[in-house]
């Protein structure tokens, strides 16, 4: 067949590329349906379905629609069917069910058309089933999470334990790496204490001067030759420029606090003395620059770059640096005075790195401040703006390193000093009440933290797989607020466990005043302890694969058992579990089968991408199919598709899963969410392993694509804990279809189909069709094409029942719009959506008094009944009857 003849293909193709090959394989599917002889060319005339997300509502109504077209014989007249989230499940239940078909009658049978037969066949006879088996296994397992129920169900069981084991495996991870961080403040005190002394105090002025001296070449060469990449700046600049600060701290603390000529100097009795300080500091901050000028230069030279026509601009830092660093002598002095009463007790090195570290480092950036303006117009805005982002990345790693020593050097000692307040008491009443207001303090704070917490974990969680129709303040406040406090609680709690664990672990007293605690361990012991935490999570993170450990599993394994599973007549369970690892077919086996084309939408997560138009989406459209799978990339030129039978050659199971897709495009609670993506939140639900998402080889790169399990799952782990997921890593982070675009129309406008036909299922209480708008934004933006479309009559304006004003059905379920595509042709869009009105059946209608919010119920509501089954189910077919006669004449026009 045409796409075997790919099957060697090794390059990445952009999807230009990709759309003629999609083509040939529409038009031998058109032939196996038995399709009319139609005078348009193929590429003109391509029919699309769309299933939009909404869970299991979405996939019970569009089981409805699928039914309805199938009573006119109109599936045949379909080339692409595009789904997303749970509209993926009933159509990958659809896909799957073509290929066992296509296994047992060959692949030049119409499946389409036996499929067809096969749901439109009615009990002839008495004790004949009323439905195929196909339909009656999904009435089965419609709460297809925990279809036992109960809570000591053997399913419910399963989902638990599987979530706690995942969750204690990421939290080692995530909590030996968090107790990594917090060791290095103590380890760097006791190390910097034990080797107090004038040798490294200018053993330490000389790293210092070095550090500088490397940040001051990453400044001159960003000044005027290639500039750095911003993972470079940070790396190669603003770490080397704090580790100057930490070791100028350092020297001039000891320097102060020892006897001799250079304390003298620092610490000036005249003001000729002072002056002379200034003026060194100056002239070796000069020496310095024009030292970093030439380095750069040399450097410059040695790539071969062409040299700089304008000489001013090369040597402006240097030459103005001589005024720059006498402003670093006289801050240099007050710096010196105010360590030199800090003194040389057993507290001090804690104060000087919690305090006079920030406080050199903010020096160091006012001094970086006046240098910038002395250079004045050398430089332009870009220079400028360069300068001040390196500044904002600096005062960043000042704060979180000031956060880290306060919370693990000095919050131990102040909740020491709480707890001897609360545990001493002169037996009055006052001093009773006191201690119990008090305690009273601590238990509010303590239960607060985890209620704060545990209510923020699910408001973290949408209702919905789409965007919201508007904001709900009090779950917006909770998801925002509750990270933070989190966060912030575990750090004191970890904090206080080193505290107490420290001298288990490397000696000292384990009781007595603060200072002694602190300074009492073993210095080597604590590195060490640090080492081993820091090696502890990076071999957690090597040996538990980040996908096959998150909650992607047990939910994958669900809805195929559920979906895959009620097509595959052929199926053997295991006996244990249910599950029959045969149901997760290939996706490219539906190359053969003469049914639509399936497109799996999912998201491809780029929440710190390079490109600043998606700051704001934070992601990209990422399609699974038969054929190719990819996503488009900013440069045109640029492939980003591959074929999906490559996808993990490598690994036990190789090539894409249909089911593992359909999976991909549902997992709708992830650390990172496209546009519903922030930093606070990521790092909720990543502590918590509520990760449904899946990480994929990059189909950019062969050898990554064709990769069994990601390259580093503790990379992975941290890019969805600090949100800072994109396109251009060698693993990419694919989430909910909805959270990029929930309607699923997006690819088959980039595909210009000819006739859309739009199944909106999505949560849509307001009524305001809130994922059409984003649909049309996005393909206005994006392709270039307009799509014009009235939504009045899809609005409640009627009522069904004399006196019920509550219950309310539209004028109709359905709208035709215009699609209108940038090179003059055009397109119609028949935008489908779940209306109750008068021709729905008697036990509809009853549901529908009794679930008031029916039929747009949350999307967290996956267990659903008989009856809640059955009522989506007639509502699709009703809402798809009542626009048969246009989808007819559309698709056959």
């Amino acid at each position: 067949m045409f796409h075997r003849q790919l099957s060697n293909e090794g390059q990445s193709l952009c999807f230009k590329e990709v759309l003629p090959r999609e083509i040939e394989i529409l038009r031998s599917a058109r032939v196996k349906r038995e399709m009319p002889a139609r005078e348009r060319p193929l590429e003109q005339d391509l029919v699309g379905l769309a299933f939009s997300g909404g869970g299991i509502r979405s996939a019970t109504f569009n089981l409805g629609v699928i039914q309805a077209l199938t009573s006119k014989n109109l599936l045949k007249f379909v080339d692409y069917l595009s789904t997303v989230s749970g509209g993926g499940y009933i159509g990958s239940w659809r896909s799957s069910w073509a290929y066992y078909v296509s296994l047992k009658s060959g692949d030049n049978h119409n499946h389409i058309a036996q499929i067809e037969a096969e749901l439109n066949r009615q009990p002839q006879h008495i004790g004949d089933f009323a439905e195929p088996p196909q339909i009656h296994f999904l009435r089965k397992y419609s709460n297809y999470l925990t279809p036992r129920l109960g809570a000591l169900s053997g399913e419910t069981l399963a989902f638990v334990g599987t979530y706690i084991r995942n969750l204690l495996l990421n939290q080692m991870i995530l909590v030996s790496a968090l107790l990594a961080l917090l060791v290095i403040p103590r380890a760097l005190g006791l190390v910097f204490s034990h080797f107090y002394d004038s040798t490294s105090a200018w053993v330490s002025a000389i790293l210092a001067v070095l550090f500088l001296l490397v940040a001051a070449v990453g400044v001159a060469l960003n000044s005027h030759a290639k500039p750095y990449t911003p993972r470079s700046v940070v790396y190669f600049i603003a770490v080397p420029q704090f580790f100057f600060c930490v070791l100028t701290t350092y020297a001039l603390w000891q320097l102060v606090t020892a006897d001799g000529v250079v304390k003298e100097c620092l610490l000036p009795d005249t003001l000729k003395t002072g002056l002379y300080v200034v003026g060194t500091a100056a002239i070796a901050y000069g020496i310095l620059w024009f030292l970093a000028v030439g380095a750069g230069l040399l450097l410059e030279a040695r790539t071969g770059a062409e040299k700089h026509p304008n000489l001013y601009l090369v040597f402006a830092p240097a030459l103005w640096s001589f005024p720059a660093g006498a402003v670093a002598g006289a801050l240099l002095l007050v710096v010196s005075a105010g360590l030199a009463n800090v003194g040389a007790k057993p507290w001090s090195i804690w104060y000087v790195l919690t305090f006079y570290v920030p406080l050199v480092t903010l020096l160091v950036m006012l001094v970086g401040v006046i240098h910038l303006g002395l250079i004045g117009r050398a430089y332009g805005d870009g220079l400028r703006e360069w300068w001040a982002r390196l500044g904002g990345v600096l005062l960043a790693i000042t704060f979180v390193r000031f956060f880290v020593c306060l919370i693990t050097l000095f919050f131990p000692m102040w909740f020491k000093r709480l707890w001897h307040f609360l545990t001493n008491t002169d037996g009055s009443w006052r001093a009773k009440a006191k201690k119990i207001l008090s305690g009273m303090g601590i238990t509010g704070a303590v239960t607060g933290w985890v209620t704060a917490t545990l209510k923020g974990l699910f408001a973290a969680k949408s209702a919905g797989t789409g965007p919201r129709t508007q904001p709900t303040g009090k779950d917006d406040l909770l998801a925002q607020l509750a990270p933070p406090v989190f966060v912030f609680g575990l750090i004191l709690i970890l904090s206080m466990g080193l505290y107490f664990l420290a001298p288990a672990v490397a000696g000292g007293a384990a009781a007595g005043a603060h200072w002694e605690v602190l300074s009492g361990a073993n210095w080597w012991k604590v590195v060490v302890f640090d080492l081993f935490a820091y090696g502890l999570s990076r071999f957690l993170g090597y040996r538990v694969d980040v996908n096959e450990f998150s909650l992607h599993n047990a939910y994958r394994n669900r809805i195929v058992r559920c979906y895959m599973g009620a097509t595959n007549s052929d199926r053997h369970p295991q006996p244990f579990t249910g599950f029959d690892e045969s149901d997760n077919i290939f996706m490219h086996a539906l190359l053969d089968v003469g049914a639509p084309f399936h497109i799996v939408n999912a998201t491809l997560n780029v929440v710190k991408g390079k490109e600043l138009a998606l700051q704001s989406r934070k992601a990209r459209s990422f399609a699974f199919t038969p054929l190719y799978s990819g996503f488009d990339y900013s440069d045109n030129d640029l492939g980003s598709y591959r074929l999906t039978e490559n996808y993990s050659r490598n690994s036990r199971y190789s090539g894409g899963r249909l089911g593992t897709a359909m999976a991909i495009s549902g997992a709708a609670a992830s650390p990172n969410m496209g546009h519903y993506t922030t930093g606070a939140v990521s790092f909720l639900l990543t502590i918590f392993s509520v990760r449904l998402g899946w990480w994929l080889g990059s189909p950019m790169k062969e050898e990554s694509w064709e990769s069994k399990y990601p390259r580093s799952s503790w990379k992975a782990l941290m890019n969805e804990l600090t949100g800072t997921t994109n396109e251009d890593q060698d693993d990419i982070y694919l989430s909910d279809g909805g959270h990029f675009e929930n309607l699923a129309i997006y690819e088959l406008v980039r595909r210009r189909c000819r006739v859309i036909i739009a199944c909106d299922a999505g949560a849509d209480p307001s009524r305001v069709c809130n994922d059409l708008a984003c649909a049309v934004e996005k393909c206005r933006v994006d392709f270039s094409t307009r799509i014009d479309i009235d939504i009045k009559r899809l609005r409640p304006s009627l009522t069904l029942f004399p006196g019920d004003e509550k219950l309310c059905g539209s004028e109709s379920p359905f709208t035709i719009g215009k699609v209108h595509y940038p090179d003059g042709t055009q397109g119609v869009l028949i935008y489908i959506k779940p209306s109750l009105n008068a021709q729905l059946p008697q036990d509809v209608l009853a549901y529908a008094c009794l679930a008031e919010a029916f039929p747009h119920q949350s999307t967290l509501d996956q267990f659903f009944d008989e009856a809640q089954f059955e009522s989506y189910r007639a509502l699709g077919f009703v809402c798809a009857c009542a626009a048969i006669d246009e989808i007819g004449r559309a698709v056959q026009a």
